[in-house]
């Protein structure tokens, strides 16, 4: 029976005030208010025994709460409290209701009976607890072992995923090697050995992996080199075209912003060509065309990264660069087929433009590949030595080939010939562009200039000029209006004053003096200079001097020249040989070269000038004013010679025509005429007209010269006639001498005389006016105020006449005039002072000494004495009648007398029988040979012994030069005599400051060697040793022997800089292919410190040249 539901609230109270008293007392707190609903429950509720699961399952979070909160005590209590309190409550309604109490009795009995039940209930339960017990014990051991397996399973589940991962790391293995990602396989397969792999070891299966490790790591070495092979077919072999495009496209567009450059800053940079360092100092770098960075090639560089990573890790990167140069050499050389070694010798390598334009275009795609390549891979593969002598191999395959080619095509077409050179030169260029060594293609470029181009432009300017000398216009030319006039005179070179010069023109027509092949020639050599620097514009950037050089000497000079076949010199020598009976034609010829030998100084300023504009270097043999004469100068001056000779040639032959009908016996007249003799007045007159008709164009000078050059060269005859009779008298003075002193006067007399004539017949008066040793050596009789009166008077005479086109100088050369010293001598003769009985001046009064040679000869048939005496005395008054013979009269005068004497003594010899008079000349002329040939011995013996002695000193100036200036520091020659190395100047000097020293250095350009010093400089202190290094390598394929020269910048150091051991003081011998470092040992003299001039230098440089040793 459920207990009775009893409420009373003031008990309530002492009860809730019982457990604030317990937590005041600082105990456990006990839910006495859950307890107490959990003991009273209500009738309608609570219907269930005290040992009911339910009321346990209440009671048991109570008594947990209290164990957790350590209140056991207090749940104890508060129990016992409840209890207690309940006892009370009990008791007091036992007293107030017995039958209650009884009631409660019953029940209490009840409940002990109850109690009874639920002990034996609680034992049947205690009974069941120990056997659940001792079966959970059973459990928990099946537990146990269980778990154990569990266990055992999960490890053996961890080992069999580590077995399955190592099995799909080696199919990912395979997976990447086949997706062609070997560094990445490698990655996995280190990862395989090191990590997982140990975890299997025990494994059958792990230790067979462990095995394949080694072929599967050798398997993706190969696998990636084999990848990096088909990476170059593919990528290299098969895109050359394409990256040969843009190379040539980048090529084009340096050369448009070069020239868009050059075209903004005017002529500044116009000697400046692509590549060279002032437009690659103006380049912007993001021109420059990048192989790999070329969008449209698509070219990946995983594969070669990929290969290098592989081999990096398995630490064989030299297997890699050793197989990769193996790899890289067969693309070579299936890349630059058919060049080949063997077909080089065989000289059978045959290509026409275009083929030769592809080939060069994958050439220059394969060489920029490669070093581009060895940059983005770091130099790891190859390096760009090894490319440079890869390149240099090929050039000399190459360079034959080229030069065989040019051989055989035998261009007859600068069209071709500049079309092949732009095939060459632009492989050229993106070749320099890439830094490779360009000097053997630009030998091939320089060939094709000197060898091809030269000969070309040299025959097409002669056949152009042949053509137009040999037209039927030649005579003066005349144009009829401003037009053709301004662009005549716009191109023409003459003397700035002519008569047909812009200023003195008023009218037209105009009648020029020179023909039209002279204008045609202006033209075309001003074309022949624009087209020869149109030709070495774009790809001729070195050796400007030898540029200049073929240019002037090999085109200009030969054009210009005399030889046969080439030389307009010799076709215009020709044309005035095959026309020298036609006078006009002839007269045409000599004005036009009066315009020749002008041009000539001109065209040497204007090449001077435009190679300074568009090469940077002028010419160097020009004159103090600035002015570069061509040779060709003195063969055109020769050449009008030549014509003018011819001119008077057909003049004599015209005037020994006239001659032979004319009968002139009186010359020794008795009666004085009232006029001139018929005869002379006929001859005149027919000479008149023949100069005004044949010679109408030609100056005036020249046409009184055709008449007076006769009587000078008939007078030097009659006076090398005399000189002949004084050497015969002189020999008869040595027979037997008289002591009278006449062959003195004799001698004496026409030495004088041969003297004058030898002044009269000079080309040039400078060195006579200026040259006092010079006139001192061969004028040595005459006076110096006799000779200047009569060239004075000359000279004057020419200025009378009409000017020549070429009469002043012209770029600094002398005066053509001087080349005719009798071009005007007729122009004006004078009477003599004031009694006017000489003759008349005009050219009639020339026709007598035209006439002198026959006279000569009439003369000889007499008696030798009395014709001599003629002879004199005619020549004497031909002296006498131009004034200019004045001073020359004067001395023949003077001794006449003497000279009388003499020749009439001579006159009176006894006669010798001619066997006599034949052994007389006999014994004459081999006394004159005996004597010429002592003379002859003596000079071969004097000049011998000099030539030997200058042959030795030539030999020893070098090397007692080099003594000296090694004994002294002269000329920038660094001190190396070891008497001055003594200890004390081998002591520091304690200063702060510090020289630099720089090394540089250079080698001859027939020298093969790699040259260059290990440091760029070093600082020392005077007193201070120092070490250097320079390294020289062969490059050649044979052993050569090479001298070291030096220097010291700046000169006035050297003389401080000793060198105690250097490679440069003996030569240096290297094999083929052989590379050595070679030490200079120095130190800077202390005395350096104190010298004054020597406060403001810091730096010092040491240069080396290295020579090739004969």
């Amino acid at each position: 029976m459920a207990p009775s539901k009893i409420v009373q609230k003031g008990n309530s109270h002492s009860s809730n005030g019982h457990v604030s008293d317990l937590k005041s007392g600082n105990t456990p707190m006990v839910d006495s208010l859950q307890l107490e609903n959990l003991l009273l429950r209500d009738e309608d509720i609570f219907q269930t025994t005290l040992n009911s699961e339910d009321y346990l399952d209440s009671l048991a979070p109570i008594m947990k709460n209290a164990i957790r909160s350590n209140g056991l005590n207090d749940l104890l209590l508060k129990l016992n409290d409840i209890v207690k309190t309940k006892d009370e409550e009990l008791n007091q309604a036992s007293m107030e209701s017995t039958d209650e109490i009884n009631s409660c009795i019953n029940t209490v009995d009840n409940i002990h009976t109850e109690a009874d039940d639920l002990r034996k209930q609680f034992s049947q339960i205690s009974s069941s607890l120990n056997k659940s017990a001792f079966e959970l014990m059973s459990r928990k051991k099946n537990f146990v072992k269980y778990k154990d397996v569990c266990e055992r399973i999960n490890e053996t589940q961890v080992v069999l995923n580590e077995c399955i991962q190592v099995l799909e790391l080696m199919n990912k293995i395979l997976d990447l090697i086949r997706q062609t990602k070997y560094f990445s396989a490698l990655k996995l397969i280190d990862e395989l050995i090191n990590v997982h792999i140990q975890k299997v070891e025990d494994f059958s299966f792990a230790k067979k992996i462990v095995d394949s490790i080694p072929h599967l790591t050798k398997m993706v070495k190969e696998e990636s080199f084999e990848n990096l092979s088909k990476w170059l077919a593919v990528n290299l072999e098969r895109k050359l075209q394409a990256i040969a495009s843009g190379l040539y496209n980048n090529l084009d567009e340096l050369q448009n912003n070069w020239l868009q450059i050059k075209k903004e800053n005017g002529p500044t940079f116009l000697p400046y060509k692509l590549n060279s360092p002032v437009e690659l100092s103006l380049r912007d770098p993001e021109l420059n065309y990048n192989v790999f960075e070329d969008e449209s090639l698509q070219i990946n560089l995983n594969s070669i990264y990929d290969a290098i990573l592989v081999y990096q890790t398995l630490h064989e990167l030299e297997h890699l660069s050793n197989a990769y140069y193996k790899e890289w050499t067969t693309k070579y050389n299936r890349i630059i087929y058919p060049i080949t070694t063997a077909s080089v010798s065989k000289k059978d390598v045959a290509f026409n433009n275009n083929e030769l334009y592809e080939y060069l275009r994958k050439i220059a795609a394969f060489f920029v590949a490669d070093k581009q390549l060895n940059l983005v891979t770091k130099f790891q593969l190859r390096s760009n030595t090894q490319a440079n002598e890869l390149w240099s191999s090929y050039m000399t395959k190459l360079k034959p080939v080229l030069i065989q080619l040019v051989k055989s095509r035998n261009f007859k077409d600068i069209a071709e010939l500049s079309s092949f050179k732009t095939i060459v030169g632009e492989f050229l260029q993106i070749m320099d562009n890439n830094d490779y060594d360009i000097a053997e293609l630009y030998e091939v470029m320089m060939i094709i200039f000197k060898n091809y181009y030269a000969p070309l432009s040299v025959q097409e300017f002669r056949k152009d000029f042949v053509s137009s000398i040999q037209s039927d216009y030649y005579r003066p030319l005349t144009v009829g209006d401003k037009a053709q006039y301004d662009g005549i005179i716009s191109n023409v070179w003459y003397k700035k004053d002519a008569a047909f010069g812009p200023k003195n023109v008023r009218e037209f027509p105009v009648t020029f003096p020179f023909s039209e092949d002279y204008v045609h020639y202006c033209f075309k050599i001003r074309r022949l200079i624009k087209n020869v620097l149109k030709f070495i514009e774009d790809y001729y950037n070195y050796e400007i001097a030898e540029l200049n050089n073929i240019i002037i000497n090999d085109i200009i000079e030969v054009i210009l020249s005399d030889d046969k076949g080439y030389g307009i010199g010799y076709e215009i020598r020709q044309f005035i040989a095959k026309n020298e009976n036609n006078k006009e034609i002839t007269a045409q010829s000599y004005t036009n070269l009066e315009y020749y030998l002008l041009s000539l100084y001109e065209v040497g300023i204007m090449i001077n000038n435009e190679l300074r504009k568009h090469t940077g270097m002028g010419v160097h043999n020009i004159d103090a004013n600035d002015s570069f004469t061509l040779r060709a100068v003195n063969t055109f001056i020769h050449l009008k010679k030549h014509a003018e000779e011819t001119l008077f040639r057909m003049v004599d032959n015209k005037i020994n025509e006239l001659l032979d009908m004319v009968e002139y016996d009186d010359y020794l007249p008795v009666e004085k005429n009232t006029e001139a003799n018929f005869a002379v007045k006929d001859f005149a007159l027919f000479l008149e007209n023949l100069f005004t008709s044949i010679f109408n164009n030609l100056p005036s000078q020249l046409r009184t010269l055709g008449l007076f050059r006769i009587f000078i060269a008939n007078f030097d005859l009659d006076i090398q006639y005399l000189e002949s009779s004084m050497r015969n008298l002189h020999v008869l003075k040595e027979k037997g001498d008289d002591g009278t002193g006449g062959n003195v006067a004799l001698e004496s007399t026409f030495t004088e005389l041969r003297q004058c004539i030898d002044l009269l017949k000079l080309e040039n008066y400078d060195d006579f006016i200026d040259n006092s040793p010079y006139r001192m050596r061969q004028f040595d009789r005459i006076k110096y105020e006799d000779g200047i009166s009569l060239i004075k008077k000359l000279k004057d005479n020419d200025l009378e006449q009409e000017p020549s086109v070429i009469t002043d100088r012209v770029g600094g050369m002398p005066r053509s005039g001087s080349s005719r010293s009798f071009a005007s001598v007729l122009g004006s003769l004078s009477p003599d002072d004031g009694n006017g009985s000489l003759g008349r001046t005009d050219s009639r009064a020339s026709t007598s000494t035209s006439k002198f040679a026959q006279l000569t000869t009439r003369f000889k048939q007499k008696s030798p004495y009395k014709s001599t005496m003629n002879l004199i005395r005619i020549s004497t008054t031909q002296l006498i009648k131009p004034v200019y013979f004045r001073p020359y009269a004067r001395i023949l005068a003077r001794n006449l007398s003497s000279t009388s004497y003499l020749l009439q003594t001579r006159a009176t010899r006894p006669q010798l029988t001619v066997e006599e008079e034949r052994q007389r000349l006999e014994r004459i002329t081999k006394a004159r040979e005996e004597k010429q040939k002592f003379r002859n011995r003596t000079a071969t013996y004097y000049a011998t012994s000099l030539g030997v002695f200058f042959l030795a000193l030539s030999f020893a100036a070098v090397p007692i030069y080099r003594a000296i200036c090694q004994r002294t520091g002269w000329g920038g020659i660094p001190i190396t005599d070891s008497s001055k190395f003594t200890l004390d100047k081998l002591i520091p000097v304690d200063t702060n400051k510090r020289i630099r020293v720089q090394f540089s250095c250079q080698s001859s350009g027939i020298l093969p060697w790699k040259f260059t010093p290990l440091q760029k400089e070093v600082y020392v202190v005077p007193g201070e040793t120092a070490l250097a290094f320079y390294r020289a390598k062969n490059m050649s394929d044979e052993d050569i022997t090479g001298m070291a020269t030096y220097s010291i910048t700046p000169e006035n150091s050297a003389g401080y800089f000793n060198k105690i051991q250097c490679f440069c003081f003996e030569q240096q011998r290297l094999a083929a292919g052989e590379e050595v470092d070679m030490p200079v040992f120095f130190f800077i003299d202390p005395e350096f410190a104190k010298d004054p001039a020597m406060n403001h230098i810091d730096d010092i440089v040491l240069h080396y040249s290295f020579f090739k040793s004969v």
